[in-house]
Parts: C-alpha cells; sequence; structure tokens
C-alpha cells in the first residue's frame, strides 16, 4: 500500500464514529501533528532515517484513537539490505494505551502485513506474507499489554525521575515480555536538536537473533513537560544502532 494511500484511509476514517474525537488536554506531552524525524547510525555510520507522526484523530474498535505512525527508510546506498518499513499504532488518549497496530514491512524486498487488535486479554492478530492467503491468529496478553511505539508513548504521560522504575507489558506479534525501565540520571547532552537537558532511562528488552540485546537499552527523554525521546543506544547481537532526533515539531496541546 502506498503511503498516500495508507494517510487516505486515516484521514477518512476520523469521521465514521458517531460524536467528535475528544479534544486534546492542555499541557499534553503529545498529540495530532507532532512529528519527529531520525538519522539512524549503524556502527557508526548513518544507515536510514525514521519519522514519527501523530495523526488526526480516528476511530478503530469503537474507541478515539490517534494514529501514531513510524516510518522507516534505509539510505540508498544501503542496498545490501533495503528497508521500507510502515508500523502504526493506534493510541487511545483516554484509555492511556494502544488498541492494536497495522505493520506494513518491506525488508530485503521480502514484504509482510501484520494487523492486531486488542480486545481484552486478546490480541487478534492477521498475518499475510509476499502476497500469500492471509491467516489468523491469536494470543493471550495481559490487560495493559502495548506494542513497542505505544511503550514510548506511554512512558511520555507519566512525569521522570531519577531513580523511577516502570515495567510494561509488550506484545512483539509473537509474544509478550515485560519491559522495566529505570530513570537513572539527568543531564545535558548534545542531540541533534542541540544540547538538552534529558532523563537518561534504561530498559531490558527480550527479542532473539539480530536484535537480541547485550545490554540494557538506553533512552533519553527531554527533561521538560514533552518528555520527546531524543536518542536511543542499543548494542544488538547485529552491532551498534544509535538513532538520533534531527527534527521536531510539537502537536496540538502539548
Amino acid at each position: 500500500m502506498r503511503q498516500g494511500a495508507l494517510w487516505s484511509l486515516l484521514v477518512a476514517a476520523a469521521t465514521a464514529h458517531a460524536g467528535g474525537p475528544p479534544e486534546v488536554a492542555p499541557g499534553a506531552a503529545f498529540g495530532p501533528g507532532e512529528t519527529t524525524t531520525w538519522a539512524v547510525s549503524y556502527l557508526g555510520v548513518v544507515a536510514g532515517t525514521a519519522k514519527v507522526t501523530v495523526g488526526l484523530p480516528m476511530s478503530v474498535e469503537d474507541e478515539w484513537v490517534w494514529p501514531v505512525l513510524c516510518e522507516a527508510q534505509s539510505a540508498p546506498y544501503a542496498a545490501v539490505w533495503p528497508v521500507s518499513d510502515r508500523f502504526v499504532t493506534y493510541w487511545s488518549p483516554a484509555l492511556g494505551k494502544s488498541v492494536g497496530f497495522d505493520f506494513f514491512a518491506d525488508e530485503n524486498r521480502k514484504r509482510r502485513r501484520e494487523k492486531a487488535r486488542f480486545h481484552g486479554r486478546s490480541a487478534d492478530m492477521t498475518r499475510q506474507k509476499d502476497g500469500s492467503a492471509p491467516w489468523d491468529v491469536s494470543f493471550e496478553v495481559p490487560d495493559d499489554v502495548l506494542d513497542l511505539a505505544a511503550t514510548a508513548l506511554k512512558a511520555r504521560t507519566v512525569p521522570l525521575s531519577v531513580g523511577q522504575q516502570r515495567a510494561f507489558q509488550v506484545f512483539t506479534g509473537k509474544k509478550t515480555f515485560t519491559l522495566e525501565a529505570e530513570v537513572e540520571a539527568k543531564e545535558t547532552i548534545a542531540t541533534g536538536l542541540g544540547p538538552r537537558d534529558v532523563y537518561r532511562v534504561s530498559a531490558t528488552t527480550d527479542f532473539s537473533g539480530a536484535l537480541k540485546a547485550k545490554k540494557r537499552v538506553l533512552l533519553y527523554f527531554t527533561a521538560d513537560a514533552r518528555q520527546v525521546p531524543v536518542r536511543v543506544e542499543a548494542d544488538l547481537a547485529l552491532g551498534t544502532l544509535v538513532a538520533d532526533a534531527v527534527q521536531y515539531h510539537p502537536g496540538r496541546g502539548s
């Protein structure tokens, strides 16, 4: 599906629910219109870009949600393993969690699609690979389960403080694991957006294969009301990955 068609679907669906969408709370950490562009480096070399956009309100599973589109694109010279992925998590401001996600993956010229919707303690999925017939599968999950993108959003909704520890139940599409996070320090670092006061947060993950982390992943959130993630550092089995925010535009209400 082309990017334009995807956005048309998201915008058109915004009118499909009875009543109007809720107003963005004043001082909210994020809201529709927020965009963050990232430079992603692999082994010290810029290998691609990513962009996260909070979209217009729409209805999914009878809930008003903000579709949060995460796009990843490998650099033209990274032809050994080209990547063009789109992940959409459907964030419900009222529930403080995602109601599901859609994943459109194009990696090394192989395509697949995953659709997940969270219904209580069930994650109901539809999968499809390289034009084959789709198939359905369900997983038992906790009531407060999140996808990985929604976990970053959830972390922004509670003020951070040094020493704070939190645990999130994360569904990967294949399993659920507990992501444990700790706010290690408040410091000033150089970022792609200039010097920023940030909270340094370390987190555990439970991925396997090339994405298996050798140690805790480090995330840096701005030390202000928006708590914008501005850097991610991960030492993985496939090598060291660093993502730096290089452009940021706040959304409505934030």
